[in-house]
């Protein structure tokens, strides 16, 4: 019960208030920061909240490069890996078979 009179008191107060927040919103902000040490930090963050977009005409022909070299290497990476998958497949459900058959 505390809790809700006390929700219930400060509802009263935001009513007493009325329409200040809309001043308090739009009041001008006075700054106890100096000038100097603002622009000091602003030059040290601003790198960091800048975003680097290539200026290179030719990013989709560096990508469509890119996409070719990893083809490359999946198309003679691919067999091998596939002889040893084929390899544990089978080593898997014999395995399951065991399991099932003990079962």
């Amino acid at each position: 019960d505390g809790e809700e009179d006390d929700l219930m008191y400060q509802e009263d107060d935001v009513k007493k208030r009325g329409g200040n927040d809309s001043d308090d919103d739009h009041a001008v902000l006075d700054s106890k920061i100096d000038p100097k040490d603002w622009l000091l930090e602003v030059e040290r963050v601003a790198p960091k909240l800048k975003i680097q977009m290539p200026n290179d005409s030719k990013e989709w022909r560096n990508h469509l490069q890119q996409t070719r070299s990893y083809k490359q290497v999946i198309e003679t990476q691919f067999p091998t890996a596939k002889v040893q998958l084929e390899k544990l497949s089978v080593n898997l459900s014999s395995a399951l078979e065991k399991i099932k058959g003990k079962e």
